[in-house]
C-alpha cells in the first residue's frame, strides 16, 4: 500500500507535465500512463487477502452469509468511492482528486493493522485455549 501511495504521488505531478499532443502509439505515450496503472498491481492482492482471512476465521456455515455481505459492501464501497472521487473532480480538478485516493489507501492501512493485531489476539487466545485441554 505504501508503494501504490508513492506511485500516486510519483505519477500525477508526471502526468500534469506531459506533453500529450502527439501521442499515436504506446511509444508516444508520456512515463506517467505507464505509472498509474501499475498502482493496481500492489492493491488488487489485498481484497482477497483481507476477504480469506475473514472466511477463514468464520465456521463454514456462516460462510454464505459473510461472502453475501462482502459483495453487498464492496459494491457500496465502489460505487460510493467514484461518487466521491467525480464530485472531487468536478468541483476541484483531476489533479487533487487522484491525490484523493491517498486518503483510502491510508484509512485501509490504519484498518489493517488493527485486524492484523485483532488476528494476533485471537491466534494466542486459540493457542492458549487449546494447551488447557
Amino acid at each position: 500500500m505504501v508503494i501504490s501511495a508513492g506511485l500516486v504521488i510519483i505519477a500525477l505531478p508526471l502526468a500534469q507535465n506531459a506533453n500529450t499532443a502527439g501521442v499515436t502509439g504506446w511509444g508516444d505515450a508520456p512515463i506517467a500512463a505507464f505509472i498509474f496503472p501499475m498502482i493496481g498491481l500492489f492493491l488488487a492482492p489485498i481484497y482477497p487477502a483481507i476477504n480469506s482471512l475473514i472466511l477463514s476465521s468464520l465456521p463454514i456455515k456462516q460462510h454464505g452469509l459473510m461472502s453475501g455481505l462482502i459483495v453487498i459492501f464492496s459494491a457500496l464501497g465502489g460505487t460510493t468511492g467514484s461518487l466521491i472521487t467525480g464530485y472531487i473532480f468536478e468541483h476541484y480538478g483531476g489533479q487533487t482528486a487522484f491525490y484523493f485516493s491517498i486518503i483510502p489507501i491510508g484509512i485501509l492501512m490504519i484498518a489493517l493493522f488493527f485486524f492484523s493485531r485483532l488476528q494476533g489476539k485471537n491466534a494466542s487466545v486459540e493457542i492458549s485455549g487449546m494447551g488447557g485441554h
